[in-house]
């Protein structure tokens, strides 16, 4: 039979080694800037299941922005082997529509075959996204946002 003690160090080692293995999968991200809007927030914690493969079109991702390599959060629109439709300067996908500039659409025609993912903000006129940057590398991709509920933490 374990003494207090032991059975408190006990608890402490079980749950430090909960807290790694857990932060091994998983990381709580805090939402910096209003691109996501209305879906996520600015000042809005995510949590992320780690890894890239887990990420495919209609999923919110992590990812290192190509820019500046800060961390940043968009929509997956299309994967590498996705077909890109343009019609009268609107990318359509299946999950939804996003304005392209000229010049955005003649990099987006560059692109192909995409060596990546294509990641734009839900609040597309105001994101800086794969329109600009192009597609994201999935060795850059960090993993796939779960949603947490409307009364997530805020700060």
């Amino acid at each position: 039979m374990l003494s207090r003690r032991g059975t408190l160090i006990l608890i402490i080692a079980f749950s430090a080694l909960a807290v790694t293995l857990l932060s091994q999968q998983f990381m709580l991200v805090r939402i910096r800037e209003n691109s996501m809007a209305p879906t996520l927030h600015d000042g809005q914690w995510v949590l992320v299941r780690r890894g890239a493969n887990r990420v495919s079109s209609g999923d919110v991702a992590v990812f290192i922005c190509p820019l500046d390599g800060d961390m940043s959060i968009k929509r997956c629109i299309l994967e590498e082997q996705d077909a890109v439709r343009v019609e009268h300067g609107w990318l359509k996908t299946s999950w939804g529509d996003w304005f392209l500039t000229d010049e955005q659409w003649n990099a987006l025609l560059q692109t192909q075959p995409r060596e990546g993912i294509y990641m734009v903000g839900d609040n597309q006129f105001s994101s800086l996204d794969s329109r600009t940057y192009g597609p994201v590398s999935r060795e850059r991709v960090l993993g796939r946002v779960i949603l947490l509920n409307k009364d997530s933490i805020h700060g």
